[in-house]
């Protein structure tokens, strides 16, 4: 009994990280710096808040066999890494992957000590970013219908420094909304007019790949069980509400008062590729001209003649980088991992409550929807989209094992003392990159990218190129 009582205490371990979830895309910034620098900057402070607990807690105890892929991917890593024109940069890159794999892990067995409080504080916390980043857009849009002469829709949207990179946020977001509404909670009419209004910001930005991404996850689930139909169908009607609200806000209301609109999500071209196909070929080259181990994490920045500083394109992007091996390695466990997830939410054969079901199809649609954006869009190269993403598969994790309360052992054996060596060595490479004498310093490399005229930059920080 003292013992479940401590550990309960540790839930309390999860506060922190709801208190950067809602202060990163919602803090001013200063002049001089840059949404994706602040949220860099704040994904290592959480990384490494997750290392130092979940190491003094015990938290880093996994089964053999995914100890072992693990350390199957930390060995081809370090062997990319090596064999690359920059090392710490590549390391830098690894350390962040880690780095998050360490926070999953960290989220995943908080979660497990007393998941239905946890479930409350994380669909509060999901309400109160959702809705703090509406009433940013809503203000700037009457501000900009009634008061100033310039209405660009691009500005409406606050935390993030491009559109598409809200849109990616706003993708794993929207799939997880709908479960209160589906559930009929107490909840469920504001959640559900949330929901409307984050699928409105989301048209609104002229996010494509989210287009991409929850479209086809749509088509698939409405083939797969009542539940996952019933969300579709809730997706559809919250997607046509939505769309009447872009039309009705974004183009007949500024053109009933004269107003010229920037921006708009109905203006931009839905199909096409944006010359991807000019980096995938690329992408394609480098496989061929490095096939085993890549050119190294991150270097896809480094190589010369191409419009961007990564393929936009999940796959290509470990194949071009980490190489042939870690490809396979890395597609092999996704698959065992997809396949479970579809197994469950065909059959239903560990989650039998109807709640859990609920949230369980909401989750994995979110995920799946994230993946799927990935095949044409830098969703893993961006800080804020990596915390939410990690966030949603530590969330479907534990509804999944939610029955297996965690207890660490005492002593913690060997393999849980490998892997906190393995993430606070991680920890220490990004922590690195707050020193001046750092090569993966922000002054530092943003230095050497003014200094060479270069279009290309580290995914890193904003700006900056490889010294």
């Amino acid at each position: 009994m003292i013992k479940l009582i401590q550990t309960k205490k540790k839930i309390f371990l999860i506060f922190p990280f709801f208190l950067f979830f809602l202060y990163l895309p919602n803090t001013p910034i200063p002049a001089n710096f840059h949404w994706h620098d602040s949220q860099r900057v704040g994904q290592i402070l959480l990384i490494s808040y997750a290392v130092i607990f979940g190491a003094i807690f015990g938290f880093f105890e996994i089964k053999n066999k995914i100890f072992f892929i693990t350390l199957i991917f930390v060995f081809l890593g370090i062997l990319s890494s090596s064999l690359s024109s920059h090392i710490i940069w590549s390391l830098t890159e690894m350390a962040i992957f880690l780095g998050g794999y360490a926070l999953g892990i960290f989220l995943y067995r908080i979660f497990c000590i007393d998941y239905e409080k946890l479930e409350i504080y994380s669909f509060f916390a999901l309400f109160l970013t959702a809705a703090s980043l509406f009433v940013y857009f809503f203000v700037a849009y009457f501000s900009s219908l009634f008061m100033d002469e310039k209405f660009d829709v691009w500005q409406f949207i606050n935390g993030f420094s491009n559109p598409r990179f809200f849109g990616q946020f706003l993708t794993l977001l929207l799939p997880v909304l709908l479960a209160p509404v589906l559930r009929k909670s107490q909840w469920s009419k504001a959640f559900l007019v949330l929901s409307c209004a984050v699928c409105f910001m989301l048209i609104a930005s002229g996010t494509r790949g989210a287009l991409l991404g929850l479209g086809s996850v749509m088509v698939v689930y409405v083939w797969l069980s009542n539940l996952s139909r019933r969300w579709v169908f809730l997706m559809l009607k919250i997607a046509c509400t939505a769309f009447l609200m872009h039309y009705f806000l974004i183009e007949i209301l500024p053109d009933f008062f004269q107003i010229t609109v920037q921006n708009s999500s109905l203006d931009r071209k839905l199909l096409g590729l944006s010359a991807r196909e000019l980096l995938w070929e690329k992408s394609i080259s480098m496989v061929i001209e490095r096939p085993f181990f890549g050119f190294g994490p991150m270097h896809f920045a480094n190589m010369h003649n191409v419009i961007a500083n990564h393929p936009h394109q999940l796959l290509l992007q470990i194949l071009a980088e980490w190489g042939v091996l870690f490809f396979l390695v890395f597609f092999y466990f996704s698959l065992q991992l997809v396949f479970l997830i579809f197994k469950e939410l065909i059959f239903s054969e560990k989650i039998k409550d109807e709640n859990s079901k609920i949230i369980y199809v909401c989750l994995s649609a979110s995920i799946f929807s994230s993946l799927m954006q990935s095949m044409v869009d830098g969703v893993f190269v961006m800080p804020y989209t990596e915390i939410v993403f990690v966030f949603m598969a530590a969330w479907l994790a534990a509804v999944f094992y939610k029955e297996n309360k965690y207890f660490p052992s005492k002593p913690l054996p060997a393999q849980g003392w490998t892997l906190n060596f393995i993430f606070v060595f991680a920890a220490c490479i990004l922590i690195y990159s707050f020193f001046e004498n750092s090569p993966t310093y922000i002054g530092k490399s943003q230095g050497n990218y003014y200094k060479n005229d270069g279009f290309l930059k580290p995914r890193f920080w904003i700006n900056g190129g490889f010294k």
